[in-house]
């Protein structure tokens, strides 16, 4: 039936791409400007899922990966984006064609989030 009162996360799939250690470059920039960095995601206590468990083929924290993946998906699939310039410049921010742009290669290429990012 149909709900049209309702909201739902949009679908997808993870990407190798969310577990890419080229993500590591841009955390970095971003801890070193606001100055946090993954403790608070990734030190819980007790049993975890097994699929939570860090891979030992990336740096990435599993509970980082993702959440880059559900970042990126919600951008693909709804064109919702939040994010935070490395800038104080204006002149930085997209606008309705980029974003619409971006998200048409980043649902091509999963790996275009990454170099949007960037």
């Amino acid at each position: 039936t149909l709900q049209p009162s309702f909201y739902v996360f949009p679908g997808g799939v993870m990407d190798k791409v969310d577990f890419s250690n080229d993500w590591l470059e841009l955390f970095k920039k971003s801890f070193a400007k606001f100055g946090k960095d993954f403790t608070s995601l990734v030190n819980i206590q007790g049993p975890r899922p097994p699929v939570l468990k860090n891979s030992a083929s990336t740096d990435i924290p599993s509970d980082v990966a993702f959440r880059i993946c559900a970042i990126r998906e919600t951008f693909e699939e709804s064109g919702v984006l939040l994010w935070k310039s490395f800038s104080d410049d204006k002149s930085s921010n997209l606008d309705m064609d980029d974003i619409q742009t971006w998200r048409k290669e980043v649902y091509a290429d999963a790996s275009k989030f990454l170099t949007m990012c960037r």
